[in-house]
Formats: structure tokens, C-alpha cells, sequence
């Protein structure tokens, strides 16, 4: 997990999931992007300077996050396109959560320049949430 630089000077939190490189029709120079799932503030953080901060004990040293959710279900995911996809195409998204988490997945390609800092991330299993550490940032 890696802190993202915003368009407004802005911090968001996201996975990265693989890098990706981009030959344009013009061969002027290959463009290199990063492919990440983004995070949101859980519902149950409260915001503190800008962060989405941990209720409780862990109020100063941990930002509580979840996963950023779309409004629309991915066609290959969900309906026709799925139940056509032979099984041994459906075991990566065993058990059925898994499949569930990544069907509104929010994804982005985004430039290398933007990636800031690592993030020190957790799962939280109280909150099924993510915790990340700004304790030793």
C-alpha cells in the first residue's frame, strides 16, 4: 500500500497491483502507469486533520480504512459473462468473498510520479477494514 499524491496537493491510500507498460501507435516514448485498487475512509473512522483516524486507543497512531466500492458491478464478474466462464477460469475468486470484494472493486491506472510514500497497512479483523500504522511515519 503506498499514499498517493493528489491532483490538489491531497493524500489517497491504495494497493498497488502491478505496473503497466504502454507503447503508443507514435513510438515517441513508452508510458509506464501503475494499476492500483483504491482505499477509502471507514465508515467507522473519525476524521481528524485530513486523515480518517481510529476511534478509541489507537486514535493517534492508526488511520482506519476501507476498501473504495463502485456503484456498478464489473460485467466479467457478475451475470451473463460470468456464469460463461468454464470453473477452472472461476477458481481465483474462490471463496464466494473473494469474488464478492473485487465485483464493485474501484481500480485506477495512474502515473508513476504520483506514488509518494509506503503505507504500513494491516487487515483489521474488527472492522474488516485496513489499519495503517502513522505512528512510525
Amino acid at each position: 500500500m503506498v499514499h498517493i499524491s493528489g491532483v490538489k496537493g491531497d493524500q489517497h491510500l491504495a494497493e498497488i497491483v502491478c505496473f503497466v507498460r504502454a507503447r503508443p501507435p507514435h513510438p515517441l516514448k513508452e508510458l509506464v502507469g501503475v494499476l492500483v485498487r483504491w482505499l477509502t475512509p471507514h465508515a467507522d473512522a473519525v476524521m481528524y486533520d485530513g486523515s480518517p483516524t481510529c476511534r478509541g486507543n489507537l486514535c493517534h497512531t492508526h488511520n482506519l480504512w476501507s476498501w473504495h466500492r463502485t456503484d456498478v458491478a464489473r460485467p466479467s464478474l457478475s451475470g451473463y459473462h460470468f456464469g460463461r466462464l468454464p470453473a477452472v477460469h472461476k477458481t481465483w475468486l474462490l471463496p464466494p468473498s473473494k469474488r464478492t470484494s473485487l465485483l464493485f472493486a474501484s481500480y485506477d491506472v495512474i502515473e508513476l510520479h504520483t506514488i509518494g510514500k509506503y503505507a504500513n497497512v494491516t487487515p483489521d479483523f474488527c472492522t474488516e477494514g485496513f489499519l495503517e500504522s502513522v505512528s512510525w511515519a
